[in-house]
C-alpha cells in the first residue's frame, strides 16, 4: 500500500449482538449438552475472532497502521425470505454438523424452536435478525 493510503472493512460485532450466531445457539442450547452447543472462548478464530473493537483497533495498529478508527454498525441481517427459508440458510450451515451430534427426534425439535423464533423477525421484507459489525479504518504511514 502506498503511503497515506487508506484502510477499511468490516468484521462481526459479538455473537451475542448477531441473530444469525444467537439465535440458533441459544436454541441448540436449550437442547443439547452446554459442552456441544458452547460458544468459543474469546479471540478464538472464527466470524467473531476481531468481535472485541481494543482487540481489532490493535490488530491494525500493531499491522504497521496509524490513525486507527473502529465504529459500530449496527443493522439488521437478512436471512431468508420467509421463514422455511431462513430455516433451509440454517440448515445448509449447520445442518449436517448438528446431525453428527444429536438424534433426529432432537434436530427435529431444535428445527420446531428455531422455526417459532426466526418467525419472530419476520418482517415485510423476509426474516431480518439483529446484525452488529465494526467498521475499521486507518492509513498507511508516509
Amino acid at each position: 500500500m502506498r503511503p497515506g493510503g487508506r484502510l477499511a472493512f468490516t468484521v462481526w460485532g459479538g455473537a451475542a449482538r448477531n441473530g444469525w450466531s444467537s439465535i440458533p445457539a441459544a436454541v441448540i442450547a436449550r437442547h443439547l449438552p452446554q459442552p456441544i452447543a458452547a460458544s468459543p472462548p474469546p479471540r478464538s478464530p472464527g466470524a467473531f475472532a476481531l468481535a472485541d473493537p481494543e482487540v481489532l483497533h490493535d490488530a491494525v495498529r500493531i499491522a504497521g497502521f496509524e490513525d486507527v478508527r473502529v465504529e459500530p454498525l449496527d443493522h439488521g441481517a437478512h436471512v431468508g425470505v420467509d421463514v422455511d427459508d431462513a430455516l433451509a440458510f440454517f440448515d445448509r450451515v449447520a445442518g449436517r454438523g448438528l446431525r453428527t451430534v444429536a438424534p433426529p427426534h432432537v434436530v427435529d425439535q431444535i428445527a420446531a424452536d428455531l422455526r417459532d423464533r426466526l418467525a419472530e423477525h419476520l418482517t415485510p421484507a423476509g426474516v431480518v435478525v439483529p446484525a452488529s459489525a465494526w467498521l475499521a479504518s486507518a492509513v498507511q504511514p508516509d
